[in-house]
């Protein structure tokens, strides 16, 4: 293994250890209490000085790929060095923080519940408010290529606001986009805009070509998903929302989902590269709260293809949990990881509905995950999201913990063999 990694368990040393050290043992000791037969257990990394409550994202800066971003329900945000394993800044904010992305260069975005955005250079220093929205925030996408910040709240807006302005854009209603609904999730793809709605949907409102609300409000408990281009900001019109100017943006198609229950998280399949064997269609995968993974392609927006449900073996009976992280592989197209509150981590590819590997489970949830670029590596954060199998209101506090391991798709190992994909 590479020396820049740092290595908790099975190491030793000789001469007497300190304070710190003795603490690190500790930890070290712990690893199979909470993470269950590990075939494996030096390749696993345990990050220095973790947040002190549960992670909520994490994602790897992309350009230099050594640093990697957390944010926490304990209103933090947190810079690691993780190849040498450390703590570069962490900022305060006023309230628990939902979501963070990497912008451009040394710049992070991050919301939360209390609707503030914020712009952090981790470089200077710099860390100021951009805008708010008037309720919770809970997804932040950053489209480099376009390089616009894009957050969904549920005051039943998205906001776009462009990176490459030095002052906030608050007053322009033009960055103010009214969606059909609370936003559970967004993820961008090129032009492509997918947004997670709940299932308030005004038919009046939000009209769309070939798109039906049979079955909407009183019985669609798992929302709606809205596709938006974003070449077409030009054609929105204008509205008043609450009260103050803003605009109504048709969406370019709309799908029910085919959950019972709302939507969790939600990521676009990334386009293939040059290198990598196989095209997958567009798309997005999404998952819900009561565990199950779900499948739309663009070409086929009324069609979702169901492909996992999570959850234990519960005296006797099978108990579901949410799915809480999705994060596809950079360098294998198609191939993502999801984990959740049964502390479940497994990969899966959109064209097949059988798990291609498997990891060990955890005894804590998974709240967040995110792959290294190379693909070869994945970043997992395990904490205590209250709905896990050992959540318990009595039960001692449980350290959130964000682990960095080996992620390989060793075709030996695997339960489908890439080739055999349809």
């Amino acid at each position: 293994m590479n020396n820049y990694w740092w290595n908790y368990v099975g190491s030793s040393k000789e001469e007497e250890y300190t304070e710190e050290e003795e603490e690190e043992e500790m930890l070290e000791s712990s690893t199979s209490e909470w993470l269950q037969d590990t075939p494996e257990p030096r390749e696993i990394t345990l990050i220095r000085g973790p947040p002190k409550d549960t992670v909520t994202a994490l994602q790897v800066d992309p350009l230099y790929s050594e640093f990697l971003l957390a944010t926490s329900w304990d209103k933090t945000l947190s810079v690691y060095d993780i190849v040498h394993n450390c703590l570069r800044t962490r900022y305060e904010h006023s309230s628990p923080v939902l979501c963070g992305t990497w912008g451009s260069k040394n710049t992070i975005y991050t919301a939360g519940i209390d609707g503030s955005v914020w712009s952090h250079d981790w470089s200077s220093g710099d860390h100021r408010k951009i805008y708010s929205h008037e309720d919770v925030v809970t997804s932040a996408a950053f489209h480099r290529g376009k390089n616009i910040l894009v957050t969904g709240s549920w005051d039943k807006t998205i906001r776009i606001w462009d990176g490459r302005t030095p002052v906030s854009l608050d007053t322009d209603y033009s960055w103010r986009i009214k969606v059909p609904g609370k936003v559970y999730a967004l993820d961008m793809d090129h032009d492509c805009l997918v947004v997670a709605t709940s299932d308030d949907y005004d038919p009046k409102n939000f009209q769309v070509n070939g798109f039906s609300s049979q079955g909407s409000s009183d019985t669609n408990k798992g929302g709606y998903f809205h596709t938006y281009d974003l070449r077409k900001l030009s054609e929105a019109t204008l509205s008043l929302l609450d009260g103050n100017p803003g605009l109504v943006l048709k969406p370019s198609y709309s799908a029910v989902s085919a959950m019972a229950y709302r939507t969790r998280i939600l990521k676009c399949i990334p386009p293939p590269t040059p290198s990598q064997y196989r095209r997958v269609t567009g798309g997005f995968v999404y998952s819900s709260v009561d565990g199950t993974v779900g499948l739309i392609y663009h070409n086929e927006p009324q069609t979702t293809i169901s492909m996992a449900t999570y959850g234990l073996q519960q005296n006797g009976r099978f108990e579901s949990y949410p799915i809480n992280a999705i994060a596809f592989n950079p360098k294998i197209q198609g191939f993502f990881a999801c984990g959740g509150s049964s502390g479940h981590v497994e990969t899966w590819h959109p064209s097949t509905t059988k798990s291609i590997q498997k990891f060990p489970r955890s005894d804590l949830s998974v709240s967040a995950l995110t792959y290294m670029p190379n693909g070869k590596r994945m970043v997992v954060a395990y904490g205590d999201t209250f709905d896990s199998p050992s959540s318990a209101p009595d039960r001692r506090k449980v350290e959130p913990r964000i682990v960095i391991r080996a992620a390989d798709l060793d075709p030996d190992q695997l339960l489908v063999q890439p080739m055999d994909l349809a």
